[in-house]
């Protein structure tokens, strides 16, 4: 005890010694002799410009007794901005940034071509130590076009997490977290608020779809220590089990544009995390695997292209902060797989057109989490969303779909269910 007191108090000194108002951050061996990370915060687009936000992480290592910071990473000295509108092409310097201690900084880009995407990527620099460069981010300055609030979920009932739009009734279906147990609502209502009906309650809840004919609502939940896909017929309020599958979760439902097939993202019970997509035939009540995909950490949204035709999102986390994903189509016929975008941001929520022309998705490309589209034969991206400099949305953009070819729904900060019209 005596032993463990002693060392105590002389770690409690050298910590304290190190504290002192000499001591040299420059010194390598007081540093991690590293920057920190420059990370591109949310660049807003306009009419012909764009504003580029970019920040610095404090990262240090703190003893909770003295509040001695010791072994940070450096601050940079210098913050260089680069630009390209290719990015397989050399960047040029924008402008260059002295680090005036502040942790954000920002510059605004105006005389840009609508509908051009540019891409951008900051350096941070000090002497005697190796630069650091942020990821690239992409974004497209287009004039805004504004949005239209559907309607608002109460402040008082928790976030959205789930949402789907059924063009045959005009009904969406979301639900919202009742607690940190994963129990959910499950609500359909009419696209303008009103109508609401509580499909149930007070359950766990993975992915939700409609059926085409706009009868029944398809969900994935738990039923005991099973995972279960159900399925609700608004006409008759009853509900029932279409299948018990082995796997730990079910997620991302998509139903076939004939209603006869379902397939979704599966993680197998097994020790290690594989992703798989199944699918399951409402006719012969046959569970099948469809593809397996190793090179990723999991597998993630899916659509329909046609009755035998899909989109799938493929996933890879880098860290903690990063991740990137491809989207691929994909046949129930074959397990080969053909890539539509691949990209080095994360590109999710994918969702297609009625015409199966163009894709809606939320992606990280502009720095921020944003709503973008994707015309399929013109292979052009769009940036729909992010021209807003002061919103600092915890939730961001999520779960867009389609009202029609020219209209897209998507949720705002987990709360706000909006619509937007394209061109």
């Amino acid at each position: 005890m005596k032993k463990s007191y002693l060392f105590a108090v002389v770690l409690s000194v050298l910590l304290f010694s190190a504290c002192d108002n000499d001591f040299d951050f420059d010194d390598p061996e007081h540093n991690s002799g590293k920057l920190r990370t420059v990370r591109m915060e949310k660049t807003t687009i306009g009419d012909g410009q764009v504003i580029v936000a970019w920040g610095y992480n404090n990262q240090y290592t703190q003893d909770i007794n003295t509040k001695c910071i010791m072994l940070p990473d450096l601050e940079p000295e210098k913050f260089t901005l680069y630009q390209s509108f290719d990015p397989d092409k050399d960047f040029t310097k924008v402008v260059e940034f002295t680090n005036r201690k502040d942790p954000y900084f920002e510059h605004t880009i105006k005389g840009l071509e609508n509908g051009k995407p540019v891409y951008f990527y900051v350096e941070s620099s000090r002497k005697k130590y190796d630069s650091e460069v942020s990821l690239t981010i992409m974004v497209i300055p287009n004039p805004e076009v504004q949005s239209q609030l559907i309607f608002k979920e109460s402040a008082t009932s928790d976030l959205i997490d789930l949402l789907r739009y059924c063009p045959v009734n005009n009904k969406v279906a979301y639900n919202t977290r009742l607690n940190i147990l994963n129990k959910r609502q499950l609500i359909v209502v009419n696209l303008d608020g009103s109508g609401k009906e509580l499909v149930h309650n007070n359950r766990s809840l993975y992915d939700i779809c409609w059926s085409s004919d706009g009868n029944m609502i398809v969900y994935s939940t738990m039923i005991g220590n099973d995972k279960a896909i159900l399925v609700y017929d608004l006409t008759t309020k009853e509900e029932s089990i279409l299948f018990t599958l082995p796997d730990k979760y079910v997620f991302n439902l998509a139903i076939s544009p004939d209603s006869k097939k379902i397939l979704c993202t599966s993680l197998e019970n097994t020790e290690e995390w594989k992703y798989s997509i199944r699918m399951l035939d409402l006719e012969t009540k046959e569970l099948t695997t469809i593809l397996k995909r190793d090179d990723y950490n999991s597998l993630e949204s899916i659509d329909w292209i046609n009755n035998e035709e899909f989109i799938f999102e493929a996933r890879e986390s880098i860290d903690y902060y990063r991740a990137y994903s491809c989207i691929y189509r994909a046949s129930i016929n074959s397990d080969k797989c053909e890539n539509i975008i691949r990209s080095q941001w994360l590109d999710t929520d994918i969702s297609l057109s009625p015409d199966k022309k163009r894709m809606a998705f939320t992606s990280t490309r502009s720095g921020s989490t944003q709503l973008w589209v994707y015309d399929i034969e013109k292979k052009q991206f769009n940036q729909l969303t992010g021209f807003d400099v002061n919103q600092r949305d915890a939730y961001g953009i999520s779960r867009p779909g389609w009202i029609d070819n020219q209209t897209i729904h998507y949720l705002e900060n987990a709360r706000n269910i909006r619509t937007l019209s394209i061109d």
